[in-house]
């Protein structure tokens, strides 16, 4: 079985059927090989996604609230809480100036730090292998503090000019961050 990671912005993507923007068909897929005898996969997450995906941005009234969702799908998707080891590392990260070229530097968002963070934290502290971390985090039209905007979290390699070689960087870099496009597709 493999395991998944996915950011918030998965979840909001499929309860609201944005299938114009994304490929909701996938993520469908990826949910339902995760039930049943003979499951392919296992979803995390990380409770900031409780923050994250909020009655505002749920526009599909099929689930009510998010926690309805997760309901719906206990077993299948666990939540995992931020223990001091991540709220320390999403710190550090946050705490980073990322680069791409000439461009102006940019900063993580302190919900990606915490997402990135669990995620990271659940392979090394809990020997859970993530697979896939599925986003669709593209930086585009994020503001951080102070006006900064967050990088892309789909192309985090790409703002790690000059810091790649710090440690915590490093291993955030060894995930397979990707937007959650099914590698079999079932037809439709």
């Amino acid at each position: 079985m493999k395991n998944l990671f996915w950011d918030s912005n998965v979840f909001i993507a499929f309860i609201n059927d944005e299938n114009e923007a994304y490929d909701v068909d996938s993520i469908r897929q990826f949910l339902m090989e995760c039930q049943g005898k003979g499951k392919k996969y296992h979803i995390y997450a990380s409770t900031m996604s409780l923050a994250e995906v909020t009655p505002g941005k749920m526009k599909s009234q099929e689930y009510g609230e998010f926690q309805d969702f997760l309901n719906d799908f206990e077993g299948v998707i666990d939540l995992i809480s931020p223990d001091p080891n991540i709220i320390k590392l999403a710190g550090h990260l946050k705490d980073k100036k990322y680069k791409k070229g000439s461009s102006d530097k940019r900063i993580m968002t302190m919900g990606d730090a915490i997402i990135v963070a669990t995620a990271v934290e659940l392979e090394d502290t809990f020997n859970v292998p993530i697979t896939h971390f599925h986003t669709f985090d593209d930086g585009k039209g994020k503001i951080g503090p102070e006006g900064a905007k967050g990088i892309s979290l789909l192309n985090f390699a790409e703002w790690c000019e000059g810091i790649e070689d710090d440690p915590h960087v490093a291993r955030v870099l060894e995930l397979d961050i990707c937007k959650p496009n099914h590698p079999e597709k079932h037809l439709v």
